[in-house]
């Protein structure tokens, strides 16, 4: 057998331009009351490259709101105060809108994913933010083993 016919046998380990169209994972995250949660999610595919973009736009998005409020803030002089609850709110807001560009599905035994049900998640449990971003930057730029 010639070293070409032994290596048309093998099948190639990946193929290149085969992309999926989600990932999937579990996301685990701390509750308030001391408790964990896990969500089974299936993501939006992106490359590496496609990732950054995403990443761009999203820090983008966010300095933003925050350019935004401070000149709604300025606007309005002394009259304007700061409120965490506001803070709160519109950072859940941001934080849903922002999921719903990665997030395709989640445990279909939990609440249909919307941006409503996502700002309910957030105020509820703080940490599910920072939990489903880096679970969904993890795949994109690492991957993962296992089914």
């Amino acid at each position: 057998m010639t070293a070409h016919a032994k290596k048309a046998d093998k099948a190639a380990p990946f193929i290149l331009g085969k992309r999926p169209e989600t990932i999937s994972g579990t996301i685990e995250f701390p509750l308030p009351d001391g408790t964990s949660a896990k969500l089974e999610c299936k993501f939006k595919y992106r490359t590496r490259k496609e990732f950054g973009v995403l990443w761009d736009e999203i820090a983008g998005a966010t300095l933003a709101l925050a350019t935004a409020q401070q000149d709604t803030a300025k606007k309005e002089g002394e009259e304007a105060k700061f409120s965490f609850a506001g803070m709160f709110e519109r950072g859940d807001a941001v934080n849903a809108d922002n999921v719903l560009k990665y997030l395709a599905a989640w445990n279909e035994e939990f609440p249909a994913l919307s941006k409503d049900t996502l700002i309910e998640l957030f105020d509820q449990a703080p940490a599910a933010p920072a939990a489903l971003w880096d679970g969904y930057r993890q795949l994109c730029t690492t991957g993962r083993l296992g089914n």
